[in-house]
């Protein structure tokens, strides 16, 4: 398990560490830190394929984001790709709520 965490610490978008980890907090009975393991690697998995779509501008992205965001929200690459995206539709109002709650 510490070997997850460090690799989690190297890369924190590292979602198959996330998942590892949810599988032996799930062997072992802890559900809640299972399930906080699973969330997160989802979260790395919709920004994934948020950052890969091919525009990035589209309603599926942002809906990517939202999920990202929704499934932990203490991603903070989610965000600033959130950020990015705002400034780039001249949604100025909503970003500097965004740039504020960071």
């Amino acid at each position: 398990m510490d070997m997850l965490e460090q690799a989690i610490k190297w890369d924190h978008l590292n979602f198959w560490a996330y998942f590892n980890l949810y599988s032996l907090h799930f062997q072992s009975f802890n559900y809640r830190q299972a399930l906080n393991n699973l969330k997160c690697a989802l979260s790395c998995l919709y920004l994934t394929k948020a950052v890969l779509s091919k525009d990035l501008q589209s309603k599926n992205s942002e809906k990517d984001l939202g999920k990202a965001l929704g499934l932990c929200s203490n991603n903070i690459e989610a965000k600033l790709v959130k950020l990015i995206m705002l400034i780039n539709q001249n949604r100025w109002k909503i970003a500097i709520n965004e740039i504020e709650s960071l």
